[in-house]
């Protein structure tokens, strides 16, 4: 008597042994599959804080060149005025860069660095190369070239 059953036992044992270990390697599946969302969401999380630092830097460069300008632009006005058409014109080129700085300065300002699900710009990285060729031109512009 006792045979049997410890055979049925065994059996139904087996069975919900099996049942168990599907349910384990579903399981793990999913997990698996969470560490990948995971590392997908850590590496997306870099690549923001790299695009971001390269805004940073990008506005702290302009911030350099405008600074001055603006220093530069209170001095000309204490000493010629409000009328720009009066101003020498060394003093015209001075105005016109800080404006220049100051319209590259609102243009990456006002670039999106992510879309609406979170993801990095097209539009963002090409800003970046676009300003820095501005800074290039700012720059030769303030030499006088």
């Amino acid at each position: 008597v006792a045979g049997p059953a410890l055979l049925v036992m065994g059996i139904i044992t087996g069975a919900k042994a099996g049942k168990d270990l599907e349910n384990a390697k579903a399981n793990a599946a999913k997990a698996n599959e969470i560490c990948e969302q995971f590392e997908n969401g850590t590496l997306q999380c870099i690549a923001i804080r790299r695009r971001t630092y390269m805004f940073y830097n990008l506005l702290a460069h302009l911030d350099c060149f405008l600074t001055p300008l603006c220093f530069d632009m209170e001095r000309i006005i204490a000493e010629e005025g409000t009328n720009y058409s009066t101003f020498c014109q060394e003093n015209k080129k001075t105005i016109a860069c800080a404006a220049s700085v100051a319209v590259t300065v609102k243009a990456v300002l006002d670039t999106p660095i992510l879309t609406e699900e979170g993801n990095l710009t097209d539009e963002s990285l090409k800003a970046i190369e676009n300003v820095n060729d501005d800074i290039s031109r700012i720059e030769k512009l303030k030499r006088g070239e």
